[in-house]
């Protein structure tokens, strides 16, 4: 799905400076985008015009060619600057990824979640995922009795891990 951002405009007063103005954006199928910029330039005010937590004063955003829906499910996501505060801490994975969509049996086995939302943990003598191996190695990740629970550290930096062990391109 692509996502088109045309000559987007937004002031948080209507008699106030314009915050964005005349901003184009393209992102083909499947791309990413990272904003990078001096606090208070507006960032996050696109981030959320793009999501759909924020309508623009002018423009528009569109998905495949048509208008962003303004309610409901929008496909478009922003991780925050701290992603790790983006979630319930005492909230299971499972509970999490099954917040807002149903992802399949074979990715919610890949990442230990049973899918009643409990975290799965291994048999005796079985080999655990090599993503699963990695975060626990790289001190991402640590065991809770039968458990997979990511560290503080984790929950900023497992990303990249599990991209690398392509579970995120079925997160997509």
């Amino acid at each position: 799905m692509s996502l088109e951002a045309k000559d987007i405009g937004y002031r948080y007063d209507a008699k106030g400076p314009w915050v964005l103005r005349g901003i184009d954006l393209a992102v083909p199928e499947g791309g990413a985008v990272g904003l990078h910029g001096p606090s208070g330039c507006g960032k996050t005010t696109l981030g959320r015009i793009l999501a759909g937590y924020l309508s623009p004063h002018s423009g528009e955003v569109l998905l495949d060619g048509k208008p962003a829906p303004r309610r409901g499910y929008n496909p478009v996501q922003m991780v925050f600057q701290h992603p790790e505060r983006s979630v319930n801490p005492r909230w299971r994975l499972g509970r999490t990824l099954t917040e807002v969509w149903e992802p399949d049996g074979e990715l919610l086995e890949e990442l230990w979640v049973l899918e009643e939302g409990r975290q799965a943990g291994l048999a005796v003598g079985a080999e655990p995922p090599a993503g699963t191996v990695e975060l626990l190695d790289q001190g991402l990740a640590e065991r809770d009795g039968d458990l997979l629970k990511l560290t503080p550290a984790g929950r900023s930096e497992a990303a990249p891990v599990i991209r690398r062990h392509r579970l995120a391109e079925r997160l997509l």
